[in-house]
């Protein structure tokens, strides 16, 4: 047995500790002991609104207990991050060697659990927009988990760096972090009529995202990698095809946890943590029981920066 978070619909708190199997690995899956995980907008978002009881959790950082049976994983005792598509929220998860990576001795579990989802998708949305220095760059919700990293990195790179977000605090949070940003703004309305940008990354949704489609300079790209608003988008398709060469990319991680090719994206997302490109925006640390308050943390929106849960 094994203790682990159930999203459970008829429970006072919709998230409990509970004593449940440990999990059963396949022949190329290694078992790996969580020593920490983080909560994300997705999981967090499923996991309070599950209609049946289940073990959420995405991201996870631990060590190698039981390797691969058929000798595809690394080592016992080695220490690997990853993310799996749900039973993160647990002190063991069963994982194929293509979804985990080595963590570099010099990165603690707290900091490789923060990175998996959010900086994974920062990443991968950025590439879509090549050579970023010297464009414009915007990106909204840049104080969430992937507006951070994708802060982070495109400031690296370069770019001329705009970001929308309602908290106050984002301009100080962003010096910081040492990046450079042009400008702050509070919706995407206001950003929209100050320029046209030659890359965005979206992920509010509804208003907003059919805001940023309209809103690319010629060749532009805009990426949408979520819809916290959960609304749907319209949009003006005239102004879009009169902007020339734009376009629109999804982008969303389930092909590369379906396809066992997170791990290789984990270790480019492990270069940029150990070059210093990006640092883990955490912001708040507590044990896995505290899970039922640290969702309405994130449900209100009171901490600044990502939510680790400790694995004892």
């Amino acid at each position: 047995m094994m203790k682990a978070i159930v999203a459970d619909p008829a429970a006072a708190k919709k998230l409990e500790l509970r004593d449940v199997e440990k999990p059963q690995p396949a022949p190329n899956q290694a078992l790996i002991r969580v020593r920490a995980v983080s909560l994300n907008a997705g999981d967090t978002r499923s996991a309070l609104n599950a209609e049946q009881p289940y073990i959420p959790g995405w991201d996870y950082a631990g060590k190698i207990e039981i390797p691969a049976a058929d000798g595809s994983s690394l080592p016992a005792g080695t220490r690997v991050v990853g993310a799996t598509a749900q039973g993160a929220w647990a002190q063991y998860v069963a994982s194929p060697s293509g979804l985990h990576t080595e963590i570099p001795d010099a990165v603690s579990f707290e900091e490789a659990a923060a990175l998996p989802v959010a900086a994974s998708t920062a990443m991968l949305s950025l590439r879509q927009g090549g050579d970023l220095a010297g464009k414009k760059v915007l990106i909204t919700g840049a104080a969430g988990g992937v507006g951070r990293y994708a802060c982070q990195i495109a400031s690296h790179l370069g770019a001329e760096l705009y970001a929308i977000s309602r908290r106050k605090e984002l301009p100080k949070t962003l010096k910081d972090d040492d990046v450079n940003v042009v400008e702050v703004y509070s919706d995407m309305d206001a950003a929209t009529t100050s320029a046209k940008f030659d890359f965005i990354l979206e992920s509010v949704g509804g208003h907003s995202l059919g805001r940023a489609i309209v809103s690319l300079a010629t060749d532009g790209v805009c990426v949408t990698c979520g819809n916290s608003t959960q609304e749907e988008t319209t949009f003006s398709v005239s102004d879009f095809y009169f902007a020339d060469g734009v376009r629109l990319h999804g982008l969303y991680l389930g092909r590369q946890l379906m396809d066992g090719s997170l791990g290789s994206v984990l270790d480019d997302v492990l270069d940029l943590l150990t070059n210093g490109v990006i640092r883990p925006p955490i912001g708040a640390r507590a044990d896995l029981a505290d899970i039922a308050e640290a969702a309405e943390q994130w449900k209100n929106q009171s901490i600044d920066g990502k939510i680790i849960l400790n694995v004892s």
